[in-house]
């Protein structure tokens, strides 16, 4: 199911950049993203900062002067072995993290762009553990995420950026079936060519 709702996004994506195309030359760069709590935070959670992570990487494409299309990218990988007396635990769990974003861009003037729009993506999850005598536990897990952005950029030069991002995420789980609905705010770095 959430792999036909992709390659369904996928399709309107490919029209409306098709229609839009021939307005202006398209515009494509890089970029990154911060989470500013998740550079403060102490904990080891590895959902609590999903479907963002620390960080991401981006590919904004304009379109058009009105309608940005920005692929993302993340990957979180942790791993610990510990050791009591004579046993060992060894673990490991990784994360990718692969999105879309389909926004309408607000120029309001020459250097400052609003923007908003959908996120949509899905967070493949694999772990493994083990302890000393017993057989290695393997998972993994693809879960589903949609979110609405409203944000903003700062246009320092035609080729750099910086602003900010609020969003509004619902998370699937895929198992255990449970969901969660968190907000979000990201701070952006863009690099366009």
């Amino acid at each position: 199911m959430n792999h036909k709702l992709l390659l369904c996004i996928l399709g309107v994506v490919s029209c409306l950049s098709t229609a839009s195309g021939q307005e202006s030359q398209t515009k494509i760069g890089v970029g990154v993203s911060l989470n500013p709590t998740a550079l403060l935070s102490t904990s080891t959670s590895s959902t609590l900062f999903l479907p963002v992570g620390l960080t991401n990487i981006y590919i904004p494409i304009m379109v058009s002067a009105n309608f940005r299309i920005e692929p993302e990218a993340g990957i979180y990988s942790l791993s610990s072995e510990t050791s009591s007396g004579s046993s060992t635990r060894k673990s490991s769990l990784s994360i990718l993290r692969l999105a879309i974003g389909l926004f309408y861009v607000l120029p309001a003037e020459s250097s400052f762009n609003s923007y908003f729009g959908p996120r949509v993506g899905i967070l493949s999850t694999s772990s493994t553990s083990s302890f000393t005598g017993s057989t290695e536990a393997k998972t993994s897990e693809t879960d589903f995420f949609i979110g609405f952005c409203v944000g903003g950029e700062y246009l320092f030069s035609p080729h750099f950026s910086a602003g900010g991002e609020a969003q509004l995420n619902y998370i699937s789980f895929g198992n255990p079936d449970r969901s969660v609905f968190t907000n979000n705010a990201l701070m952006f770095f863009r690099w366009y060519f």
